[in-house]
């Protein structure tokens, strides 16, 4: 198995380019809400507000949405204020219009001190990263790399470093990136080999016009194709001492949790996905570390999802603790000044009807559910309906 750390030369040249030509502007496109401190203080160890994204949508004739960043409480998940919105819409470019990704804002996280991270995702460029300032709400963009697709922006809670990743929009490469916020200087990892399969360096693929021959340009996903090079997929965490990342990868449909280390970048620890089951996030918490499983075990039986806590070593498994019917694909992240409460996002789906031989189950769904896990309790803060198949990441 090898570690490799990496600069890519056209990544240089791209974020020198943008620079120079952008000065660092804010998007058009994003259109922010009052400014003025964000809320910061903690009920009962943990914090009174949570960011989560969700999708607002006109009643006028033509329909049109925006994804829309706020604050909501934890106390009952109402909301209390709208940090930004910008409106949705699908991309262009080659092959995020094959992949059918969104554009719009994504992947809120929050920084030590409060500061809200998020990623804006627009028609020709994938890899806007900006930073709220808890402080003054003044928004800056913080990294553009245009032809590159950027992921799970999350601060080390030191407040020192950034570290987010990179992928081509073609999925056959991707790195894990990590910022210096104070010299600016960036590190770069690439995915551990695995299968044999050497992990590749993220080509950036500058969008255009999508013709109906794009798909053909895609990545190769049936029988018989080419192995698909290991990558990093989601899921980016810090440890409490800002001194190992995590983060989720893919090779051959065989998912594993990464274990790195902050300094070096070199893999610690890996964590294999269970049988039958997906690691869909991870949070270093007051007790070691916390995973968010969803399992299908198959055979008509209904898919399952669970909060597994291992101890420091990351070895000995503490507890597991399922998550309610039909969630499914739960994000977690550690807060309180202790890191022992967790806030938790799921999308939860009921089918309108059972699998043969089996009673019918109510129809839920498609809503997303967002809990606090404390003391080994579940508290449900709120249920939000959703008109699309996934849930939207929530940060505290």
């Amino acid at each position: 198995m090898r570690t490799r750390v990496v600069t890519s030369l056209s990544t240089i040249i791209l974020v020198v380019s943008v620079g120079a030509c952008t000065g660092r502007s804010i998007s058009p496109a994003l259109h922010l809400g009052v400014a003025k401190p964000l809320p910061r203080v903690t009920d009962g160890g943990a914090p009174t507000t949570f960011a989560r994204l969700d999708e607002v949508c006109s009643d006028t004739h033509d329909a049109s949405c925006s994804s829309r960043l706020a604050l909501y409480s934890t106390r009952d998940g109402t909301p209390i204020r709208t940090l930004a919105t910008t409106p949705i819409g699908l991309t262009i470019s080659t092959m995020t219009k094959f992949i059918g990704v969104d554009v719009g804002i994504t992947y809120p996280s929050r920084g030590p001190t409060g500061d809200v991270w998020f990623v804006l995702t627009e028609s020709f460029c994938e890899s806007e990263i900006y930073r709220m300032d808890a402080r003054t709400a003044h928004v800056s963009l913080v990294a553009k790399q245009c032809g590159l697709r950027a992921q799970s922006p999350v601060q080390s809670p030191n407040g020192r470093f950034l570290a987010y990743i990179l992928s081509s929009p073609d999925l056959n490469g991707s790195v894990l990136a990590v910022r210096d916020l104070v010299t600016g200087h960036v590190r770069e990892v690439l995915p551990f080999d695995k299968d044999g399969v050497p992990p590749r360096v993220p080509i950036p693929i500058l969008p255009h016009r999508g013709t109906p021959s794009d798909a053909e340009h895609g990545p190769c996903l049936f029988p018989g194709c080419p192995p698909i090079p290991p990558r990093f997929m989601f899921g980016v965490a810090w440890s409490i001492d800002s001194a190992h990342l995590s983060v989720v990868d893919l090779a051959q449909s065989h998912e594993a949790l990464d274990v790195i280390d902050g300094r070096t970048l070199k893999l610690v620890d890996q964590i294999e996905s269970p049988p039958t089951c997906d690691i869909r996030s991870s949070t270093f918490d007051a007790s070691g570390l916390l995973l968010g499983l969803t399992c299908d075990p198959g055979a008509g039986r209904e898919q399952t999802s669970s909060l597994v806590q291992y101890a420091s070593d990351l070895r000995t498994q503490v507890s597991d603790t399922a998550l309610p019917t039909c969630a499914a694909y739960p994000s977690v992240v550690a807060g309180g000044p202790r890191h022992d409460v967790i806030l938790i996002s799921s999308y939860r789906y009921c089918p309108p009807s059972a699998w043969p031989g089996k009673p019918p189950v109510r129809a839920i769904g498609p809503e997303e559910l967002v809990e606090i896990f404390s003391n080994g309790q579940l508290r449900d803060i709120h249920v939000y309906t959703s008109d699309r198949d996934f849930f939207e990441e929530v940060g505290w």
